[in-house]
């Protein structure tokens, strides 16, 4: 594993070891903890189509809550893969390129004081930060994988899931402690 891979596990495990993960998971309890450890609420939407890129999560801080939107028509499983990748641009607290989302945020409901611009992450240039969100949820995943089983609604992927996420874990430079294995 070379250094800055090593280097991005362990920082990544340092700003783990500060949350409670319960047990058994349960997702919604781990976002009531991290709304409470910011001070903020977080609200968890479905994502609907429209946002260039499509992509499949989005964390929007906004100025007095965070929203979380993640794709609805997945498996609940990826669907909760997605959340935990979203949680893992909040821990780091990541910023991303300034785009007007008012009219977009306007079809969920979800109303803001903040000027018509927020920031989002779409591009191909925020790969570190996509690297540090990701090593986030699969090293969640592997702390709760031996805690849950497989069964419909888990967070526990199937097997070959799982096989597949290692391989993820490992090539992103977890250990194989960390990736499961």
């Amino acid at each position: 594993m070379t250094a800055p891979a090593q280097s991005l596990q362990h920082r990544c495990e340092e700003m783990l070891s500060e949350l409670d993960l319960p047990t058994p998971f349960d997702l919604d309890v781990l976002l009531a903890q991290l709304s409470h450890l910011r001070r903020r609420p977080l609200r968890l939407l479905p994502l609907l189509p429209g946002l260039r890129d499509d992509p499949s999560g989005l964390w929007v801080p906004l100025e007095d809550e965070d929203v979380v939107f993640a794709e609805s028509s997945v498996s609940d499983w990826y669907r909760d893969h997605v959340i935990l990748h979203e949680v893992g641009h909040m821990l780091w607290q990541h910023r991303g390129t300034i785009r007007d989302v008012t009219d977009w945020l306007g079809q969920y409901g979800v109303e803001t004081s903040q000027p018509t611009r927020t920031e989002m992450r779409c591009s191909v240039r925020d790969r570190d930060k996509e690297r540090e969100a990701e090593m986030v949820a699969l090293l969640i995943e592997s702390r709760i994988a031996p805690r849950t089983r497989s069964t419909p609604g888990s967070t526990s992927p199937p097997a070959e899931i799982a096989a597949v996420l290692n391989r993820l874990a490992l090539a992103l430079g977890a250990t194989a402690a960390a990736a499961g294995g």
